[in-house]
């Protein structure tokens, strides 16, 4: 840093004459400095072309006379030369009489407005003078790499910087538009034009802020080759920037997949050949879970939506977004391959869909009071302003019948339901319909015959053939499981206000209906979990494998010989653990499934402790370091397994108490004493609200369990102010439940 000193303001202005000067020389204007030579020499006579300040009387004018000579910009900030600052810098390291008056003055070092030097030790620095000058140089033999003047006239304006050891960036832009951004890279002391064609250099641009959002930096990749780079600006950049590769590139199926995985309207910019391969469409259409199938469809050529391949994949993904994008030609074609498909053996659906709103207004008005009516018998009365929402808004209502709905149909209207909740082609086909837009449901057979006389409040339909619902009346249980025997239910189990049925796989998404013009409703064949045809892997053991690891409910699709295959069980298996689900809903279910043959007792023990397996299906001898290991997980008890621990000692209790407080709950009774409780509110305090009343009552035990866990003041709230410590407790607990929020309640 150089103190600025009156001789060093002199050395500024000749160091400012020699570098117009020297833009003069080559025939280039300098950039916004332009001194008239005439009017300087009348008013200075003999300044030039020595510098001879002596004959200078007023240095000041002299700075001014330069600053006004361009009226459009000045280097100038402030009057005089206070516009100088307080500091100016050199390239090297520099002393005192380097600067001594009494040289002559082109053999002073160059003074700069600033320097950055690499932090890459590669003796690249970048400086600025005059607030228009930008250069790069190389330290080491002050070789100048790069120059440029600034040119304030046009609003222009460039800047350097250093990416890494070997690149640097030019970024110029003018009020003009003339705008662009170029890298250089550093090749035997030279600066090199060069395109951002490697992950090294992307990266360095992208941390130094780049983001190729600007027009002007789509030259740095333009014709991209270089496979790493691409799959790099891909995934941590945009996935848009396929356009931008070069024909190989952009023909490269992977990178196409890749590309499509992160955005669908990259598709748009694959080569013409992929654009025209239906077979790799398809695979797309498959594979990207994400993809927005319709929007894909519709941005197909015409002879690619008319093959039947593409359509079929992308009905399976998302069959209502593709139906509507159909022709009517292919959804005839359409229509057929699913009756023909139904007619080989699927269940008989009667159930039909209807918008109403396609009808007159009269006839509208029929149906909405009919499902008031219909609301009104069950007691649904507060249904009635949904209704007249789902009516105006969807329109669409579901019923049952082998015709469709018509005006003519208005003195016998059928019984409307506003969704279909869940499905089952299990039994011959069954169907949870919601009823008059509430949380009631009708549990009926795909023919339309009721399987419960009354509303439900929940249905939900398991892989073993059996049903869970929460009855309406209370008194029947929170929630019970059926046994699906058609005509014929047979109750199983009942549960209290958590679904607690030990844990059966339910159908969930496998099973769905299609509505198809004309108010037809069919099963979807085309399977929308494998996004292929439900019949290919039932009888093929390499696609069952293939299906089963991410879609397990498919697994109850197979042939009875595919069920029994140990390949099948360990893929099916191994894609549980990969998403952490449980085991043991599945080893209920299928009895054919033996873990023993899959995995050794310690892998077995380590999924207990991962809530992985519970120990009903645990297929080795329950030994204590079993039981320990579920407890240790955390994982909730429920009553068909309880029975395991009853056998233990009082030091196994003691430990597994200690592990997971909720043990305390099945507790033999002798065994819950007062050091019982204190063990378990460790980590379970709410294993409290179960104590004797002796105990919640008893001062120094609540102490006791208050010092470690303050907030357990609540299990004492009887006894809260008997005690100053506990009172304290008390008064805290209350202050920390109040909220700042202004809440309604």
């Amino acid at each position: 840093m150089i103190q600025i000193t009156e001789h060093i303001q002199k050395l500024r202005i000749v160091q400012l004459f020699e570098a117009a000067r020297r833009f003069e020389e080559e025939g280039q204007e300098p950039f916004g400095v332009r001194i008239n030579y005439d009017k300087l020499n009348q008013k200075h006579p003999q300044f030039l072309p020595d510098y001879d300040f002596s004959t200078v009387d007023d240095p000041d004018g002299l700075y001014r006379f330069v600053e006004h000579q361009d009226q459009y910009y000045s280097w100038y900030t402030e009057d005089n030369y206070e516009h100088l600052g307080d500091e100016l810098f050199c390239l090297h390291p520099f002393t005192a009489k380097d600067f001594e008056p009494g040289k002559p003055w082109l053999d002073y070092p160059i003074l700069y407005d600033r320097i950055e030097y690499s932090s890459y030790g590669n003796n690249l620095a970048i400086t600025s003078r005059f607030y228009r000058e930008e250069q790069v140089i190389h330290c080491e033999n002050h070789t100048v790499l790069i120059d440029f003047w600034n040119n304030h006239w046009y609003r222009s304006e460039i800047q350097f910087s250093i990416l890494e050891a070997d690149l640097v960036l030019e970024r110029h832009e003018d009020r003009n538009g003339n705008n662009w951004i170029i890298a250089h890279q550093l090749t035997n002391n030279q600066l090199v034009e060069t395109k951002l064609d490697t992950v090294e250099k992307l990266a360095a641009y992208v941390r130094a802020g780049g983001n190729f959002s600007e027009d002007q930096e789509m030259d740095l990749i333009h014709d991209l080759d270089h496979l790493e780079a691409a799959q790099y600006l891909i995934e941590e950049v945009n996935p848009l920037l396929l356009e931008y590769f070069s024909e190989r590139l952009r023909d490269d199926e992977n990178l196409i997949e890749l590309a499509t995985a992160f955005c669908d309207d990259a598709f748009a910019f694959a080569s013409d050949r992929i654009k025209d391969d239906p077979v790799f469409i398809a695979h797309l259409i498959s594979t990207l879970p994400a993809l927005s199938v319709p929007k894909l469809y519709e941005s197909l050529r015409p002879e690619l939506k008319a093959q039947t391949t593409v359509a079929v994949r992308a009905l399976a993904k998302d069959f209502d977004g593709t139906w509507k994008c159909l022709t009517p030609e292919m959804k005839e074609k359409i229509k057929e391959m699913l009756n023909l498909i139904t007619q080989e053996g699927s269940p008989i659906c009667h159930l039909r869909w209807v918008d109403v709103r396609n009808f007159p207004p009269a006839f509208q008005e029929q149906v909405v009071e009919a499902m008031r009516e219909q609301a009104e018998e069950v007691g649904l009365y507060d249904a009635f302003p949904y209704i007249t929402h789902h009516m105006d808004t969807s329109g669409v209502v579901y019923y049952f019948g082998h015709q469709e709905l018509t005006e003519e149909d208005r003195a016998n209207l059928p019984q409307f339901y506003t969704n279909i909740q869940c499905v089952s082609f299990d039994h011959g086909g069954i169907l949870a319909l919601e009823h008059s837009c509430s949380q009631a449901y009708r549990v009926c057979t795909f023919l339309g015959d009721p399987l419960f006389d009354d509303l439900l409040h929940d249905a939900e339909f398991h892989l073993d053939g059996s049903i869970t619902v929460r009855p309406n009346n209370v008194e029947k249980g929170w929630y019970t499981r059926y046994r699906l025997q058609l005509p014929l239910l047979q109750e199983t189990d009942r549960a209290g206000f958590d679904n607690d049925l030990y844990g059966i796989p339910s159908v969930g998404p496998r099973d769905q209906l299609v509505c198809m013009d004309g108010g037809r409703v069919v099963e979807n064949v085309f399977n929308p979990m494998s996004c292929q045809n439900s019949l290919a892997y039932r009888h093929d053991s390499e696609k069952a494998i293939e299906v089963v690891r991410t879609w397990p409910c498919a697994f109850s699709q197979l042939s009875a010989e595919l069920k029994s295959n140990p390949l099948i069980h360990q893929s099916l298996l191994d894609g549980l653990i990969a998403r952490r689900e449980s085991l043991s809903p599945w080893i209920r279910v299928y009895s054919t499934i033996r873990l023993q043959d899959h995995f050794d007792r310690s892998q077995l023990i380590d999924l207990v402790q991962k809530k992985q397996l519970e120990p009903d299906t645990f297929p080795y001898a329950l030994e204590f370091d079993v039981l320990e290991a579920f407890a240790a997980s955390g994982a909730y008890l429920n009553a068909k397994i309880e029975h395991f621990f009853m056998n233990c000692s009082e030091d196994q209790w003691i430990k597994l108490v200690g592990l997971n407080g909720r043990f305390i709950n099945i507790l033999p009774e002798r065994l819950k004493t007062e050091g019982m409780y204190k063990i378990a509110a460790n980590t379970y305090l709410d294993s409290l609200s179960d104590a004797p009343k002796a105990l919640r009552t008893n001062i120094e035990f609540a102490r006791s369990i208050v010092s470690k866990h303050p907030n357990a003041i609540l299990y004492f709230e009887d006894i809260a102010t008997d005690h100053e410590e506990l009172n304290a407790a008390w008064v805290a607990f209350q202050k920390w439940l109040k909220t700042d929020d202004d809440l309604p309640f």
